[in-house]
């Protein structure tokens, strides 16, 4: 992950990161060890694996050994500092090698698009991002893609039907291919815009979850000790194994 955040970094491209990783383990005296080694893993009651960007967190990976919840939370936390070092250093190296960034120019006016996703389904993929219900999430999301493109397909329509019912004296040549320069713009940027909309309210929640906001990953919690964690909602841990969502 390091190393392609770094290439990205370096070509130039519209990447919206950098983004780093770090595997976390602790030592006989409990101490926390960046990327440690595979005896020193092998050796830890403590394994896990922590992407982000700068400020935030966006994965986590964890295999345990009956540790507790605030071990896995302190782990996060530690990773997080490592992180923010590989993406300054990213950064810094980028900058020293003269990259230019590119920007991102929407070729389509998405706009309509833009405003029937914002109407339609901003509120339900707000809502199923701040359920820890994995199926419920799933299905929330596939209720907002099904809603979404209805109102595409209905937009679609309203512009065919207008076509078919105007008098045929009334449209020019260059009237009837907008038309259908729009038609083709909607169904080629539907899923674009969708996309951007979806990863946006990620971002948010995410931002959301390093400045305190949203539901208390520890609510509910007890004292004692776990089998494992993952500070992503709906990711399981099983006891000493990997299970990636």
């Amino acid at each position: 992950m390091l190393g392609a955040s770094c290439a990205l970094m370096l070509s130039g491209a519209p990447f919206e990161g950098p983004i780093g990783a770090v595997r976390v383990s602790k030592d006989e005296n409990g101490n926390m060890i960046a990327n440690p080694t595979h005896k020193q893993a092998d050796a830890s009651d403590l394994d896990i694996v922590v992407a982000g960007t700068h400020d935030s967190v966006i994965m986590v990976e964890a295999g345990c050994k009956f540790v507790t919840e605030d071990d896995i939370m302190n782990a996060v936390e530690f990773a997080q500092v490592e992180i923010r070092k590989q993406c300054e250093a990213q950064l810094e190296f980028a900058k020293a090698c003269g990259v230019v960034k590119e920007e991102f120019v929407n070729p389509y006016d998405t706009s309509e698009l833009a405003k029937i996703i914002e109407e339609t389904a901003h509120d339900m993929i707000f809502d199923a991002y701040h359920n820890f219900d994995r199926e419920y999430r799933q299905n929330k999301l596939e209720e907002a893609k099904k809603l979404v493109k209805e109102k595409v397909e209905a937009a679609i329509k309203e512009l065919e039907d207008a076509i078919n019912k105007a008098p045929i004296e009334t449209i020019t040549k260059e009237q009837a291919e907008e038309i259908k320069k729009k038609q083709e713009e909607l169904m080629k940027a539907a899923e674009e815009v969708y996309k951007k909309a979806y990863e946006e309210e990620m971002k948010k929640q995410q931002a959301g979850g390093q400045a305190g906001a949203g539901p208390d990953p520890n609510a509910g919690a007890s004292d004692s000790n776990a089998s494992g964690g993952n500070s992503n909602p709906g990711d399981d841990v099983v006891d000493g194994d990997f299970k990636e969502v």
